[in-house]
């Protein structure tokens, strides 16, 4: 080899690291632009206007894009996969189903989580994604979607097509930059010439509101859209991975409290619960044999009844806290441990029970209101979890599989069942049939149309005669010709509108 050759000729080493170049492919770039728009409208009709049908429709279109990307990667679901797939279909579905903007907010948070958890889930399957469910929703939730967050672009301006893309891309943030400042010009020129204003409103039939909020729908639609790809190229490139032993090492990272001063710590409480119980057994019974002393129905419900949901919630804590921190000799807890868990565990149990009692004993007299059904769900949700809680401290169980499946499925009975129907229509019930002294109509104007929908199940003279003096108040119920378009696009007021 020659002098030149010795000093131009680029080593093996050196040449692939100049010259690497990331390729796309043409379903990558559309999945790109789809998760970009998907963003867009998930802001637009999942955030803003939580458009019943509409959002249901968009959630179901990214979920599509999402699992045709994956098949595309050759990334292939196993049957956890599937069922996972399968509830996000089945909860966006939500949106069409009730009218409630609590429960629709609930499920899009639900459906933000477990679409992370499913795609992470893709990229790395196994047992261990469930069995440190606290750790991985965390990883998928807080850094997947910053993994590849600029992906998504670099993907529509890459290839042959890119430099349209890329232009296209220019002009469009250039009319986006455009718009707050045309708009004051527009108001301007609208407010000092009338024939201006004509003119505009002949070229844009569209309401200003809808116009005004379009840019900043964009501007927060993209980033999320972009988060989104992230997500799904994580998977689809399985950029992440997850192992029991990667679980295992985090899990004895977190164990730095020795159990002496836990012990310590946890002791007061246990043998206040000791006096506590004891003290007031005869209190706590009521809830169950119907006797409240001195005291009404209604008093005796409220009195500690939010401070025993309270308690519940910090001994839930204190049990985390001991599993997750006392520091161990070995993989298992040590005996006093399983013990002070199960201890608090029998302790929540009996408590939560007690304070359902005093609200079914409560439901009976005086009826159902939204606080009532959320705070008893609640309270059945914490049931079932201290007692797989206290078995698990003596028999191995999946309790991040069973915890997951618990919660969808009570989940999936709260949003299904439409409270705000289900209230009105068993107060109705109840009142007509002469078990509760009054039926107060004026609930249905702070509800939905999930409440209206369970009025509308009576002909008009029973609504009338439950309305009894505020017949007001019936005439004054939401209308679902008062209602605009994205808010008639559900169940409730379907059924509202074939009743009326």
């Amino acid at each position: 080899m020659n002098d030149y050759e010795t000093i131009y000729t680029p080593s093996a080493e050196v040449l692939p690291a100049e010259q690497e170049t990331e390729t796309f492919t043409r379903t990558d770039r559309l999945t790109a632009f789809a998760m970009l728009l998907g963003g867009f409208l998930f802001v637009r009709f999942g955030m803003y206007h939580v458009a019943g049908l509409l959002t249901t429709l968009v959630v179901w279109g990214i979920l599509t894009a999402e699992l045709l990307f994956l098949k595309h990667k050759g990334i292939t679901l196993d049957k956890g996969g599937y069922v996972m797939a399968a509830v996000l279909y089945v909860f966006a579905a939500v949106y069409t189903v009730t009218a409630s903007t609590l429960l629709k907010t609930l499920d899009t948070v639900f459906l933000v989580l477990t679409g992370c958890l499913f795609l992470f889930r893709a990229a790395a399957p196994g047992k261990a994604v469930f069995a440190f469910l606290p750790l991985t929703l965390s990883r998928a939730v807080f850094t997947l979607p910053f993994l590849h967050f600029g992906k998504a672009f670099r993907c529509i301006v890459s290839g042959k097509t890119g430099r349209n893309w890329k232009q296209a891309g220019l002009v469009l943030l250039g009319f986006l930059l455009a718009v707050p400042m045309t708009l004051v010009v527009a108001g301007l020129l609208c407010s000092a010439d009338p024939g201006v204003n004509w003119m505009l409103k002949q070229l844009f039939h569209a309401p200003q509101e809808e116009l005004a909020t379009l840019f900043p729908h964009l501007l927060v639609g993209i980033p999320i859209g972009a988060g989104m790809f992230s997500v799904l190229w994580s998977a689809a490139s399985k950029s992440v991975s997850f192992t029991e032993e990667d679980g295992e090492d985090a899990a004895r990272s977190c164990r730095f409290l020795p159990c002496a001063l836990a012990y310590a710590a946890v002791t007061p409480i246990c043998l206040l619960y000791v006096l506590y119980i004891v003290s007031q057994m005869g209190y706590f019974l009521g809830g169950f044999t119907g006797e409240t002393g001195e005291m009404n129905y209604a008093d005796y419900a409220r009195q500690g009844f939010f401070e025993l949901c309270a308690v519940c919630c910090i001994n839930l804590s204190v049990i985390a806290c001991l599993g997750l921190f006392t520091k161990r000799s070995g993989e298992e807890r040590p005996m006093p441990t399983k013990l002070y868990n199960c201890y608090l565990c029998v302790c929540s149990l009996f408590i939560a029970g007690t304070a359902i009692a005093k609200m079914c004993l409560y439901i009976r007299v005086y009826g159902l209101t939204e606080l009532r059904v959320y705070t008893t769900w609640f309270m059945v949700l914490l049931v079932i979890g201290f007692g797989v809680l206290a078995v698990r401290q003596f028999v191995k169980l999946p309790v991040g599989k069973i915890a997951a499946v618990t919660f969808t499925v009570m989940f999936a009975l709260l949003c299904f069942s439409r409270p705000q129907k289900l209230i009105v229509s068993y107060n109705a019930k109840q009142y007509l049939a002469g078990h509760i002294a009054e039926f107060d109509i004026t609930i249905v104007e702070d509800m939905s149309l999930d409440a209206v929908a369970g009025l509308m199940t009576f002909d008009e003279a029973t609504r009338i005669r439950l309305a009894e003096e505020d017949h007001a108040t019936l005439w004054h119920c939401p209308d679902v010709k008062d209602l605009d378009f994205y808010e008639s696009l559900n169940l409730s007021a379907w059924e509202v509108m074939l009743r009326d």
